[in-house]
């Protein structure tokens, strides 16, 4: 494991106090309890900063202090063990980068843990969307013990048009030019009108669009309704009174 903040430490040769200190409660906010939180990223190097700052926001927003943050694999997470890796953790929060590669024996082990927590912290997996999604639809049951976290919910309006141009791509969609100017000015709409940009309201967006453009009348089946690539057009008419 790697501790953000110093130079990545050698597990093997971490010292004896901190092995001795693991079985201590490691935050401020009560009760033994492991806040598992999702933290969708693309890789490049600005990935775990990312994952540092929705760490702080975590802490901020459960008004605990944030320590010490430990950095590991979902690979290597896998090889060393879940409980044994926590073990070793004294008093520290923990960021599983690429964590849709934690084994099936991992996953079942890391749900226990968090079901049963022996210590406290908060612990962040972080991979792309995609990867993300797969892993949690696969396992119900972690699933449903992860958070969310958005920065107050609150999403700028080209975030937004980002967002949901991504989404499409993943449900094998293309946005033409012209709708994306129309989910811009849906987007500028809504803000104006006071509601919340988020993540979920572009995808309910482009899922109601996607509906739209799959529905189209027989006259579509012969038109453009697929690029060269196989890929549904969405056309700014799709996103029309939404």
């Amino acid at each position: 494991m790697e501790q953000e903040g110093k130079k990545p430490e050698n597990e093997s040769a971490a010292p004896k106090q901190e092995m001795e200190a693991s079985g201590q409660e490691t935050a401020d906010y009560g009760e033994f309890e492991i806040i598992c939180v999702v933290v969708e990223a693309e890789p490049g190097a600005e990935r775990i900063p990312l994952a540092v700052e929705k760490l702080k926001k975590t802490h901020e927003v459960l008004g605990s202090k944030a320590g010490q943050v430990a950095k590991i694999s979902g690979e290597k997470l896998s090889a060393r063990g879940v409980r044994a890796t926590f073990k070793r953790l004294a008093g520290r929060d923990l960021i599983v980068d690429n964590a849709a590669e934690l084994s099936h024996e991992a996953v079942a082990e890391l749900t226990e843990e968090i079901k049963q927590p022996r210590m406290s912290m908060v612990l962040l997996l972080v991979d792309t969307s995609q990867n993300l999604d797969e892993l949690l639809v696969a396992n119900p049951d972690l699933d449903q013990l992860c958070v969310y976290l958005e920065e107050g919910g609150r999403m700028e309006i080209d975030d937004f048009v980002d967002c949901a141009c991504k989404y499409a791509k993943e449900e094998e969609c293309v946005v033409e030019e012209m709708a994306k100017l129309a989910i811009f000015a849906i987007a500028e709409r809504l803000q104006n009108d006071g509601a919340t940009l988020t993540k979920e309201a572009a995808k309910e967006l482009v899922d109601e669009a996607i509906d739209r453009a799959e529905h189209r009348g027989i006259k579509g089946l012969f038109g453009s309704k697929y690029d060269k690539e196989g890929y549904l057009i969405l056309k700014e008419q799709f996103f029309k009174n939404l």
